[in-house]
């Protein structure tokens, strides 16, 4: 598939966008709103399986499906900024940019 030809302004801003976003990825309180995450999604997980065991109709697909749509919805809220990372070191290299090692090991 051909990606459509950015113009400069375009281009400083979806740079400036995703560099945002991996400052916010490499910031040391991010793997503090990860480990929040998992532990909703845990809590989401127990509150589930008790409902499904402790009725006898068990939980509706409604409360099913909105409850696996919250728990897609925080992970892809937390895989933004890694996608934003990977997608900025592409687009540097497509630029002919280098990007330090460091940057592509993420730390």
């Amino acid at each position: 598939m051909r990606r459509r030809r950015l113009t400069d302004d375009e281009r400083r801003k979806l740079t400036l966008t995703q560099g945002n976003l991996t400052a916010l990825y490499q910031h040391p309180s991010w793997s503090t709103l990860e480990a929040e995450v998992d532990k909703k999604e845990a809590q989401i997980t127990k509150t589930l399986t008790a409902l499904a065991l402790s009725t006898k109709s068990g939980i509706s697909l409604e409360q099913q499906a909105y409850m696996r749509g919250f728990i897609h919805g925080m992970r892809w809220f937390t895989a933004v900024p890694a996608q934003a990372e990977r997608s900025l070191e592409r687009f540097l290299r497509d630029q002919g940019v280098d990007v330090p090692q460091e940057v592509t090991d993420g730390s």
